[in-house]
């Protein structure tokens, strides 16, 4: 009998590890690219900016339709959709600083923060006056429509539309590395356009 509960305790256990490994595996693939960035100095490093293409993003899939707070994302030849998390420590840094940069690319701006819940979402607006005095903001509660719509779950990140097509997708650290990134996208499609 204490040899058959013995057993079942050494196999409850070992299921049990092997369920914690997966779950530290898929924690490990989710932690925030930012560390990816950092030096390597004892103190954990200074962060650098960056921003990086999505390896993941497939261009070209047409969202089968937008909210009405992104209408005139969706009829603009060129927009730029820049997506942040209530959750995500990054996305806070991201929202604090200067949008300057962003603002004198040739795209219309527009922003989608993905929350747990829309009061959340709006709460994350109004902490942040950059956000606060856009008008091309969604509230995507639970990221239904980013991942849905646009095939994403990273964030930060942003999505280049072309004509209401996501034509290319990045990860990034600030507005100014963002805003490079994608000037350097859009000069690369004019000229093999």
């Amino acid at each position: 009998m204490f040899a058959t509960i013995t057993a079942i305790a050494i196999i409850l256990l070992t299921a049990a590890t092997i369920g914690l490994f997966a779950m530290v595996g898929e924690l490990a693939s989710r932690v925030d690219s930012l560390t990816a960035h950092q030096d390597d100095s004892p103190s954990g490093g200074a962060v650098h900016d960056w921003a990086d293409p999505l390896e993941d993003f497939v261009p070209g899939n047409n969202p089968e339709w937008y909210p009405g707070e992104l209408i005139s994302v969706e009829d603009s030849p060129c927009a730029l959709l820049v997506i942040l998390s209530t959750s995500c420590q990054s996305c806070s840094r991201f929202a604090e600083q200067n949008f300057s940069e962003l603002d004198g690319l040739p795209c219309h701006l527009g922003f989608i923060i993905s929350c747990p819940t829309v009061e959340r979402g709006q709460k994350f607006v109004r902490n942040y006056p950059t956000l606060a005095s856009r008008s091309s903001v969604y509230i995507d509660a639970m990221g239904e429509w980013t991942r849905d719509q646009l095939g994403l779950d990273v964030s930060p990140s942003a999505v280049v539309l072309q004509a209401g097509r996501p034509a290319a997708a990045f990860t990034m650290s600030s507005p100014n590395q963002l805003a490079a990134v994608v000037d350097q996208h859009l000069a690369t499609d004019r000229e093999t356009a």
